[in-house]
C-alpha cells in the first residue's frame, strides 16, 4: 500500500467456454498465467476507447467517456486519530467486526474451493480443452 503503485488487470474479452477456466485461474490466483489476462503495475494509466461506456472501478460499475486517467495520489487519504485515547479504548467497533467475520468466512470458503480446483484441476483444464477442441471443429 506504501509503493504508490496500482494493480492493473486487463481482461481481453472471452466467450463462455473460456468462463470456467478464469473463475479456477480467479480462485487459484494464477490469473497472470491466462492468455487472455494481462497485469501489470503502475503509478498512472490513460485508456482511451472507441466509445463511452461502463467499466469497474475498484469492484464498482461507473460510466466514463472515450479517455479515462487513473493515478495514485500519493498520501491521497488522511486517517485521524485521538493520539491521547488509552490504548483499550481502540478497539474495533461491532461492525467492523462483523464484516471483518464476514469476510474471513468468504477466504476459507475460497481457500476450500482452491484446494478442491487444485486436485481436481488439471481434469477441469483437460476437460475445457477438449470441450473447446470439440466445439471449434
Amino acid at each position: 500500500m506504501r509503493d504508490g503503485m496500482m494493480d492493473v488487470i486487463i481482461m481481453e474479452p472471452f466467450d463462455v467456454l473460456d468462463a470456467p477456466q478464469i473463475a479456477a485461474d480467479l480462485f487459484m490466483k494464477t490469473l497472470g498465467n491466462n492468455s487472455k489476462i494481462k497485469t501489470f503495475r503502475s503509478k498512472s494509466i490513460h485508456i482511451h476507447r472507441t466509445e463511452p461506456g461502463a467499466i469497474h472501478f475498484d469492484g464498482d460499475p461507473l460510466m466514463t467517456g472515450k479517455d479515462i486517467d487513473v493515478n495514485i495520489e500519493p498520501m491521497g487519504i488522511r486517517i485521524i486519530t485521538n493520539p491521547n485515547a488509552p490504548e483499550d479504548t481502540a478497539q474495533p467497533n461491532q461492525v467492523l467486526n462483523a464484516f471483518s467475520d464476514f469476510f474471513n468466512n468468504i477466504n476459507n470458503v475460497r481457500e476450500d474451493i482452491v484446494d478442491d480446483l487444485e486436485k481436481g484441476g488439471r481434469k477441469i483444464q483437460a476437460i475445457n480443452k477438449v470441450l473447446l477442441r470439440k466445439l471449434r471443429s
